[in-house]
């Protein structure tokens, strides 16, 4: 994880927070699929797991610069705190949903995690486009 924060952040001052962020989804993305084609087909299920958390936990290495933009200087500090504490939240309640359904899931957590991609993708757009 260390090293996919450090590596994060340093393509985000290099590139930029929106291109770094595109990038990272789609690889994500493309990670998401590659794990529901191994999954499907009963391969060994060592390296595409390391990418994917890789891909998917990058982000949170610059998510605190990002949320300080979105929001004007007079209540920065208040909205970062606020989503951050609601990101939190849904993470906690996240944790707890998966652990009770996925027992039950199999195949469904690849297409999970490909529908949870598609997202992070589609949601990004928006709030970097006033980059």
């Amino acid at each position: 994880m260390a090293v996919s924060f450090g590596l994060a952040g340093y393509i985000m001052d290099r590139w930029g927070s929106f291109k770094t962020t595109i990038t990272l989804s789609t690889m994500a993305l493309a990670s998401s699929l590659l794990f529901l084609v191994i999954n499907l087909m009963n391969w060994g299920l060592i390296i595409v797991p390391i990418a994917l958390g890789y891909f998917a936990s990058s982000f949170f290495a610059y998510m605190g610069i990002l949320m300080g933009r979105l929001y004007p200087p007079q209540v920065r500090a208040t909205g970062t705190n606020f989503t951050f504490l609601l990101g939190r939240i849904m993470a906690g309640v996240g944790v707890a949903l998966a652990a009770s359904i996925s027992s039950n899931l199999g195949i469904g957590m690849s297409f999970l995690m490909l529908a949870s991609s598609i997202a992070a993708i589609a949601s990004s757009v928006p709030l970097l486009r006033g980059r």
